[in-house]
């Protein structure tokens, strides 16, 4: 069965040439248990390992069943050995975190076994060696003749022709000792048994043929007991090999079929080792999920700082809200935007809300006293007009109401509330009450104070639109409130049509001191309209302290109720190249139009000028042209734009628009993120692959006994990979949901990074932390491979 033909072998090191075996001549069959004797170093394992086909040899040929084996490659002795031989050796070479079944299991599975056929068997064979009742106990709790038990169990399982055994009972008492060789005497029936041993005489009542080695030859080859031809009867050697052949599974590994059994193989062997070694899964698992965060992180960092947006200042004075989530929609023919665009526009994907007045969400509005605005009082008594002119205009444009009467002051602390419009709720988002439906009527959140059907006083400036030194306020009506809680306050159409109407265009300048001579006004101010119901017609009220500009030679201003008389005239002056004005409406243009300023003054901060709803309603026809959209974040800007744009509109980004001029500082931050970002993803890559090898060589035991038993290396490296994997993918997945729970929990530096989290960044994270985990394994299984080789 087994011929040595001058069978010799060398181990080279840097400085020297040593021979293990020098022209070995020997033939084995069937049937016979043989035992290979000599002093340490003789050459005993290694004769054993050219056999078993786990080392080559060097000159000379082995022949197997008549066949050479000189072209035998690294598959070819990988099939012998997992289809020929079955190993027995003294430190049992078992899988101790495997179970008793799973370590029998391991070898019919490497044999192209199916698992539940390869766990019946294992079951089977453990009972044949004396371990019934000990299937789930691990290979570890073992006591050593149990394990040495276990481990002809395995042999025995595989059904192989050839059994080596290199000292069986090295580790054994003599008692246990004799049950194993009793044993192996048993297996030598219809099987070739080569046993290598010090201890001689216990074997020697055992064994049909004693070899023995000294420096590499062969100098003791003689029967010993004689072998029992009975067992064997009237078949051939060819016979009883193939008898001992499996019968269920094919040996050839070079089909189709068995390279598409190594994947589950792979896959099964993964999976065993996750359920027997949770420690070191969990350990896996843990370092895996902080290189996952860490990654997620920075990976979100360097897309934050994709957009360069950031780098530039903000300009209010385009649309003095900064919001990175607002986009200003218009027709494409410029005519008014009307509900039915807004509900179509709120369809779009990733859009939260759309309001129908662009302009108003420019405004700002105070309604909380000593939050959002305070009083004070008194006046400057000693100061005369042109000292308030020339040094006191600060004040003024800060919000101070009156320099003239002893009256109060407000003054605005913050300006971070901006109006919206009724056309971004429902009824469905009402709890009680309803949407307003005139001027004076608002929608919120009840906070204790501000309860439905109670009274608010609300303030409202708009910078880049009035100025920063006209407001305008009125008493407001809660007749609505909302669901959820929130601190926006929605406010009714007209409201927000009237004053944002001047952002249109649609302005209107007082004119006085009439002059006679030259039939012509001396002065002009810019003027804006508020409705005031109680107003009809013509009538108009102008700000009690409100200054006029000099005159002429005048030094001085004068409030306005000193200089207006009780009638006077208003120029409408209009942008006639905007669509969407009536005829009526153009004829307007440049018409004065008389208004009688009544003795009444009213309250608001001077610039206002308040209106009949006729008289509006005569000069500002148009409703609003644009309206503003909300997304989700920031990264849906390019990709709802697009959106918008095949829906028939034009869009544009607020903030984008508005960032002009790159900031030094910011551009040097940004590239100082985008550094540090990649520096740290590169150093992850080295740490990650030098920790998580390093952890994986623990395996590398596991992986020779797998070798031992005939696994292709290929297939060893897919375990690795395959076990691998699902750690990473299972720690991908958990350091997901842990960011998801933080960016929920409103942390605002997570909530800042995860909104540049869309579908590309996903996919980055995932494909970075896979590419890495596939490297680490590809460097482990470099090793690995050179250890075996070795």
């Amino acid at each position: 069965m087994i011929v040595l033909q001058n069978i010799s072998k060398y181990y080279y090191t840097d400085t020297s040439v040593t021979q293990a075996l020098r022209k070995i001549n020997l033939e084995f069959k069937i049937g016979e248990f043989v035992a290979i004797t000599g002093e340490s170093g003789s050459g005993k394992s290694t004769l054993l390992n050219v056999i078993s086909g786990m080392d080559a040899f060097d000159d000379g040929e082995m022949f197997f069943c008549g066949e050479p084996t000189f072209q035998y490659d690294a598959a070819d002795w990988e099939n012998f050995r997992r289809n020929e031989i079955g190993f027995v050796f003294q430190n049992y070479s078992l899988i101790g975190h495997y179970t008793t079944v799973e370590n029998i299991k391991s070898a019919l599975l490497i044999m192209g076994y199916q698992e539940e056929e390869a766990t019946r068997k294992a079951v089977t064979y453990l009972e044949k060696v004396g371990l019934k009742g000990l299937e789930k106990q691990r290979a570890s709790e073992l006591s050593s003749g149990q394990k040495q038990r276990l481990s002809i169990a395995r042999a025995l399982a595989k059904n192989t022709s050839i059994i080596v055994a290199d000292e069986p009972t090295g580790n054994l008492d003599r008692e246990t000792g004799d049950q194993i060789i009793q044993l192996l005497k048993e297996l030598s029936k219809d099987k070739l048994v080569l046993m290598v041993t010090h201890n001689y005489d216990q074997a020697e009542p055992y064994v049909t043929r004693k070899i023995r080695l000294h420096d590499g030859e062969v100098v003791v080859d003689v029967p010993v007991n004689e072998q029992d031809e009975s067992v064997i009867d009237s078949k051939t050697e060819q016979e009883v090999m193939a008898a001992a052949k499996r019968e269920d599974i094919t040996a050839d590994t070079t089909t189709k079929e068995w390279k598409k059994k190594q994947y589950r193989i792979a896959r099964i062997f993964a999976r065993m080792n996750t359920k027997t070694q949770q420690s070191r899964a969990w350990l896996f698992r843990t370092f895996l999920f902080l290189t996952a965060i860490i990654s997620f992180v920075f990976i979100g960092e360097l897309f934050a700082n994709a957009d360069d947006t950031k780098t530039k200042n903000y300009d209010r004075d385009i649309f003095y809200q900064k919001n990175d989530s607002r986009l200003s929609v218009r027709k494409k023919d410029g005519s008014a935007m009307t509900t039915k665009d807004v509900a179509k526009l709120k369809q779009i994907r990733n859009v939260v809300t759309a309001d129908q007045y662009d302009y108003a969400n420019d405004i700002n509005y105070y309604v909380d006293k000593g939050k959002d605005y305070t009083y004070t009082y008194g006046t400057t008594g000693s100061q005369n007009t042109s000292d308030v002119i020339s040094n006191g205009y600060e004040e003024v444009s800060t919000g101070v109401r009156s320099q003239y009467h002893d009256d109060k002051n407000v003054k605005f602390l913050h300006r971070n509330k901006f109006m919206h419009s009724a056309t971004c709720i429902t009824k469905a988002d009402l709890k009680k009450g309803r949407l307003p439906k005139s001027r004076n009527e608002i929608v919120l959140y009840e906070d204790g104070k501000k309860k439905l059907n109670s009274t608010v006083e609300i303030y409202f400036t708009s910078s880049n639109i009035m100025g920063s030194e006209t407001y305008y306020h009125n008493k407001f009506k809660v007749v609505g409130v909302l669901k959820e809680k929130t601190s926006q306050i929605y406010f009714d159409n007209d409201l927000c049509h009237m004053l944002s109407a001047a952002a249109d265009g649609d302005q209107c300048t007082l004119f006085y001191s009439f002059d006679l001579k030259t039939q012509d006004y001396l002065g002009s101010n810019q003027f804006y309209l508020v409705i005031n119901d109680k107003l009809k017609g013509s009538e108009a009220r102008v700000s009690r302290n409100h200054l006029l500009q000099p005159v002429g030679y005048d030094t001085y201003s004068s409030p306005v109720e000193d200089i207006i008389p009780g009638d006077d005239a208003l120029t409408v002056q209009f942008n006639t190249n905007r669509k969407g004005l009536s005829k009526e409406t153009l004829k307007l243009d440049d018409v004065r139009q008389k208004l009688h300023v009544t003795d009444k003054l009213n309250d608001q901060s001077g610039a206002i000028l308040e209106v009949s709803e006729e008289f509006f309603n005569k000069i500002f026809t148009r409703k609003s042209t644009q309206c503003s959209v909300y997304i989700k974040n920031y990264t849906k800007t390019d990709q709802v734009i697009r959106d918008i744009e095949k829906a028939g509109y034009t869009a544009v980004s607020t903030y984008r628009i508005s960032s002009v001029n790159y900031n030094e500082n910011k551009v040097m931050d940004r590239l100082v993120f985008i550094g540090i970002s990649v520096g740290i993803l590169l150093v992850l890559i080295i740490v990650e692959i030098l920790i998580l090898r390093s952890l994986m060589k623990i395996k590398i035991k596991d992986f020779f006994v797998m070798k031992s038993m005939g696994m292709q290396i290929h297939m060893i490296n897919k375990i690795s990979l395959f076990e691998m994997t699902r750690y990473c993918i299972e720690a991908l997945l958990a350091a997901v949901v842990v960011m998801l729970g933080l960016y929920a929990a409103g942390i605002p530096v997570i909530r800042e990074m995860m909104i540049y989290y869309g579908v590309a960044t996903y996919l980055c994270f995932f494909v970075y932390n896979l590419l890495l985990e596939y490297a680490t394994v590809r460097s482990f299984n470099k090793l690995l491979k050179g250890r075996m080789a070795s």
